[in-house]
């Protein structure tokens, strides 16, 4: 989670194409990385940390991720402990 909101931070205006973040960080090719990738994104979708825009890059509309806050310790706090309450 940390190192996806870490590449939005450093992009420019903090939008990244979806597509491009998730091959960067290994989560494509196996069912199980698309898994992976789901979990983690609704996690931060969830905790209101990202938010899924279409932006045409050109000339097509691409899904991307646009960083709403930094994420911080607390947060990811949050987040695990939200996981495991889901969970039990």
């Amino acid at each position: 989670m940390k190192s996806i909101c870490d590449k939005l931070e450093e992009a420019h205006g903090k939008v990244l194409v979806m597509s491009d973040i998730k091959r960067d960080l290994g989560y494509v090719g196996s069912r199980q990385a698309k898994h992976r990738w789901q979990k983690v994104y609704d996690r931060l979708k969830t905790a209101g940390v990202v938010e899924e825009i279409n932006v045409k890059v050109n000339g097509k509309d691409k899904r991307c991720l646009h960083l709403l806050k930094k994420i911080h310790v607390r947060i990811l706090r949050k987040i695990r402990s939200d996981v495991l309450k889901a969970k039990s």
